[in-house]
């Protein structure tokens, strides 16, 4: 008498059926065995006979459980209550798992036999239930299945995770995303953050994407986390995968800008101030009335130690001021050009929201010359299957 170390479902129908678990005592291990049809010659004074495979193999299991009960008559009765629950005129799917490992299909499967008597010679009142199945291809279950797919066929909760973490070092403080991916032990993957996981059997690979706009999608752009992965303790670990790309560094320098267009007020002229790494800009010249002021701006800017600075303007509201290499150190400095203030509407209409400047925006690097200010961050996981 041994303890299970097998899990038997029977699914039909969009149900399924217990028909053994773990820990249930049997009399031997559950025995599968795979049959091919063949035609088989012995010709006459031949050293050995020749055969021809038929095909339609079928694949059968047998196991047999014992149940223990209280007295004769209930173990008995017993005896009769299983031979009336064979799963007759059910056609399904035998979904076998291992204790710990894999998960394997039997398909287009009908049980055959249920002979269930008292178990003799026993010091107790016990019952084996011998059960006999035939079915077709035996198959492991896709590991993407296991992962997203409950025991009774139901969709799993998103499997992927995220989070903010904030870390110091040679940048100053930087915020990064980092993406979770819960993945069952049963797969036994291995793999990285950055090229990906593949299951135990080299039936899948699993990889995280990245998007800035949930248009375009990019792999490769992530790297394992500190202490990934993470036992969850429920038979199910989670790889944390850190995007390449800071959320937001103190140190960085970037190339911004800020301009009107068609669909700008003509009331955002003249411009009145400038802020750039936080610092009010002292130039001669304000205001500055485009588009007839851009290069006295220009002129004023690369002065006072904007090299490289350009102003452009071809209307009063199609203008566009560029600066490179703005440096900072400090997080949420003010990069702002100004105007008067004035009123406009709300989203009921109400006259009350101010207007007065626009933010000039771009492309920051830390001091690795990593992308930075990259916010939001999306990501997506992908199952690739691999060809067999």
């Amino acid at each position: 008498m041994i303890l299970s170390q097998f899990r038997i479902d029977f699914e039909h129908a969009g149900q399924s059926t217990r028909m053994l678990d773990f820990g249930d005592k049997l009399l031997a291990d559950p025995v599968i065995t795979v049959n091919q049809e063949a035609d088989r010659y012995a010709p006459i004074g031949a050293p050995w006979s020749e055969g021809s495979a038929k095909g339609g193999a079928t694949t059968s299991i047998a196991w047999s459980s014992i149940e223990k009960y209280p007295d004769h008559a209930s173990a008995r009765a017993h005896c009769l209550a299983a031979a009336a629950t064979l799963k007759s005129g059910q056609t399904g799917t035998l979904r076998i798992q291992v204790s710990g490992g894999d998960v394997w299909i039997i398909s287009d499967l009908d049980f055959v036999t249920s002979a269930t008597s008292p178990l003799v010679p026993t010091n107790s009142f016990e019952t084996v239930t011998a059960a006999t199945a035939i079915g077709g291809i035996l198959s492991p279950v896709i590991p993407a299945e296991v992962l997203t797919i409950d025991a009774t066929g139901l969709p799993k909760p998103d499997p992927l995770l995220i989070r903010i973490t904030k870390e110091t070092g040679s940048n100053g403080m930087e915020k990064w995303s980092e993406f979770g991916l819960i993945v069952p032990d049963e797969m036994a993957v291995t793999g990285s953050a950055a090229t990906g996981w593949i299951d135990h059997l080299g039936y899948v690979s699993l990889r995280i994407h990245r998007s800035e706009n949930l248009v375009d999608w990019t792999t490769g752009e992530f790297t394992d986390c500190a202490g990934s992965p993470e036992d969850n303790g429920d038979g199910t670990h989670t790889y944390w995968a850190r995007s390449i790309f800071p959320v937001s560094s103190e140190i960085k320098t970037g190339s911004i800008s800020s301009g009107g267009g068609t669909s700008y007020d003509t009331r955002m002229n003249p411009l009145i101030a400038l802020t750039l790494g936080g610092v009010v800009q002292d130039l001669p010249n304000f205001p500055y009335t485009m588009p007839g002021d851009a290069a006295q701006m220009q002129t004023d800017l690369r002065a006072v130690g904007w090299n490289g600075a350009t102003v452009t303007a071809t209307s009063d509201i199609l203008w566009v001021i560029s600066i490179p290499s703005v440096f900072q150190e400090i997080s949420n400095l003010s990069n702002k050009v100004y105007w008067p203030m004035f009123l406009v509407p709300d989203v009921y209409g109400n006259i009350v929201n101010p207007c007065d400047g626009r933010d000039l925006s771009g492309t920051w690097k830390n001091s690795a010359d990593v992308r930075t200010e990259i916010s939001p961050q999306f990501a997506r996981l992908a199952y690739h299957l691999i060809p067999q």
